[in-house]
């Protein structure tokens, strides 16, 4: 599991914690002042990574790169857009029932307060229905590619 220093809001004060890839919700106490820490809330961490592919352009996007997927040079997001269109493919657009689950979660982190216990149950609830619902999906769709078998005449 990876290590994760987190900045206390109360008292200032940065500490390491072990914690999964998964678990940036996962309430832990501060050990100076035992104040609620959560890895989502504090992502100072994240700054420390630098990443850069080609020519960087405002937004944060990054161009002049080689996608192997479409086989060729991409220059800008533009060029990307026909190079796709040419070899008749589209950007993927997530499932309308499944935008609604990651909505919700965004409106419960946006809204609740750092070591909320109650919002991280109901992130946890939301995350176990969307995967729930994508499992669900998916065996329904097996279920329809399945080939029939034959059926014995009587």
């Amino acid at each position: 599991m990876p290590l994760y220093d987190l900045k206390c809001p109360d008292c200032q004060m940065v500490s390491e914690h072990i914690m999964g890839v998964q678990d940036q919700w996962l309430i832990v106490k501060c050990p100076h002042c035992g104040h609620g820490l959560r890895r989502g809330d504090h992502k100072h961490y994240e700054g420390m990574r630098i990443q850069i592919q080609g020519d960087t352009v405002a937004g944060g996007c990054n161009y002049n790169y080689y996608d192997e997927e479409l086989g060729c040079q991409i220059k800008n997001k533009q060029h990307r857009a026909d190079e796709m269109k040419k070899q008749g493919l589209q950007d993927y657009s997530p499932n309308p029932e499944y935008k609604k689950f990651r909505d919700e979660q965004r409106y419960i982190k946006k809204h609740s307060k750092p070591g909320d216990a109650d919002a991280a149950a109901a992130l946890k609830q939301q995350q176990k229905a969307a995967v729930t619902k994508r499992r669900e999906d998916a065996v329904d769709r097996a279920f329809d590619n399945a080939p029939m078998p034959a059926l014995p005449e009587i």
